[in-house]
């Protein structure tokens, strides 16, 4: 599922919501999201900061990092800026992760903010630069996204 800002009243709260891989996206000034129960996900922005409010804490992403949150973790986020902020949600499908983690992995992640590097940035830069061109292949984002939880798998080891 691909969902792009501004978010439709409702838009997340459609039927496969938390079944299905889902991608937020967009370009704002000011925006509030959730809370709500989400998947295991990562978060980036870009031009500004978007604020995470998770568990009385709040943590700003921006250029210079990346955030993951697990699965089942009550969050919201917001924008407020003077600027346009791009936000960058990836929220994985129960099913990828148990498929990524079938050889008894872990599928809990440290949640912190990471600075960007080169083994997980390289494909959320290559998923943002397709949303920004209005790629809508549903393979083609499938297999980035595969490829992009192996990555972090890879990162958290």
């Amino acid at each position: 599922m691909l969902l792009r800002f501004p978010l439709e009243p409702g838009a997340q709260d459609g039927a496969s919501w938390g079944r299905e891989n889902c991608i937020l996206w967009g370009r704002v000034r000011h925006a509030d999201f959730g809370p709500c129960t989400h998947t295991l996900s990562i978060r980036a922005a870009w031009g500004g900061v978007e604020h995470c409010h998770v568990e009385g804490r709040t943590i700003g992403v921006d250029d210079d990092n990346f955030l993951i949150l697990n699965h089942g973790r009550i969050y919201s986020s917001s924008i407020r800026s003077a600027q346009p902020v791009e936000s960058l949600a990836i929220c994985f499908s129960p099913r990828l992760v148990e498929q990524i983690h079938s050889d008894g992995g872990s599928s809990q992640f440290l949640e912190h903010l990471r600075p960007h590097d080169t083994t997980v940035s390289p494909v959320l830069h290559s998923i943002r630069q397709a949303l920004t061109a209005g790629c809508d292949d549903p393979a083609w984002y499938d297999e980035q996204l595969t490829l992009l939880l192996a990555r972090m798998r890879i990162h958290q080891e």
